[in-house]
């Protein structure tokens, strides 16, 4: 996942914006073909399994120390 949002340049937020609406637009394509409560089954399954396999945090970036500070 982290690989796609970088390919398209979208931080966190964006990216799980763009997970939802991802989902969103399966459902409605399905919509004809599956009974409301197996969607509902299958989507409460995938974010329970999205959840669990949700990637590690990113490491804070570490700030860069001016020149004129290097005894800090």
């Amino acid at each position: 996942m982290r690989a796609i949002a970088a390919k398209h340049r979208l931080d966190d937020a964006h990216a799980a914006h763009a997970c939802a609406l991802a989902a969103a637009k399966l459902v409605r394509m399905t919509a004809g073909v599956l009974e409301p409560r197996t969607g509902f089954a299958v989507a409460a399954y995938g974010f329970i399994e999205g959840s669990k396999t949700m990637p590690a945090a990113l490491p804070p970036a570490a700030a860069k120390k001016p020149w004129y500070r290097f005894w800090e």
